[in-house]
């Protein structure tokens, strides 16, 4: 990890994944624009979905959540499957059985293979920044991004090299109850 030169910035391929960002984004802003503007035509389209999908959707949702790099985080599925009256328990076992799932398979595809898709999106200077931010910072911000809306990316932890044993035990378990009380506080 520590030879960043062999491995070069791709400005075409952050573009793209900027991108797709934005368009996430604005899909998202817009689907909150209409749901607000439509409320009861979209609460009812809403627990339609939940009902059709269920526990499973959760549970897909939660693992594609924490195993792609985003910004957004399963909470937000366990709070509206919960309002909508999926069983509070199920939902929040589902929620982490999902989310665990899809760290540690996020991880351990960084781990593996993820730097260079890592290298790529950053310039030497911001990738050594990172790496020295994480050496120094990596217990404190992997709990903070676990128990906070603050990005959780187990995908670039991973890359990072961050030990397994430290990626659970500041990574995993805490984001484990924060989903956990979370839910409970929610309901």
């Amino acid at each position: 990890m520590d030879d960043f030169r062999k491995y070069h910035f791709n400005p075409a391929l952050r573009r793209r994944v900027e991108i797709i960002d934005l368009v996430v984004i604005l899909v998202i802003l817009g689907i909150t624009i209409i749901g607000l503007l439509n409320y009861n035509y979209f609460q009812g389209e809403v627990r339609q979905g939940i009902e059709n999908l269920g526990l499973t959707g959760l549970f897909f949702f939660s693992f594609l959540l924490e195993f792609f790099p985003n910004v957004f985080n399963p909470y937000f599925g366990m709070m509206v499957a919960i309002a909508a009256g999926l069983n509070f328990n199920f939902s929040i076992f589902v929620t982490c059985l999902g989310s665990l799932l899809g760290s540690v398979v996020g991880f351990e595809f960084g781990y593996r293979y993820g730097f260079r898709f890592v290298a790529a999106l950053f310039e030497y200077s911001t990738l050594e920044k990172l790496s020295n931010f994480i050496e120094k910072n990596g217990r404190i911000f992997l709990i903070l991004a676990a128990l906070t809306p603050l990005p959780y990316l187990p995908m670039v932890f991973g890359a990072f090299q961050i030990s397994r044993k430290e990626f659970w035990l500041y990574g995993i378990i805490p984001r484990m109850l924060g989903i956990i009380v979370l839910g409970y506080g929610f309901y």
